[in-house]
């Protein structure tokens, strides 16, 4: 791999976890702003044909 380019997908990676944990912030800004109640439990129907590791995986802690 050529040195630039190297250079600059490692730079890429770098703006996108800026943008990401930009983003995270901007998100919990918005819902402390607005009083949004983030629910307790959650019933996700048909488990079976969901993608429970991406599901999962996007829940808030406080989700039973």
């Amino acid at each position: 791999m050529a040195p630039k380019f190297a250079a600059l997908l490692a730079e890429n990676v770098e703006l996108c976890k800026k943008r990401k944990a930009i983003k995270f912030l901007g998100n919990t800004q918005l819902v402390s702003e607005q009083r949004i109640d983030i629910p307790q439990s959650l019933l996700i129907e048909e488990a079976a044909e969901t993608r429970e590791q991406n599901t999962v995986s996007a829940l808030y802690p406080s989700i039973q």
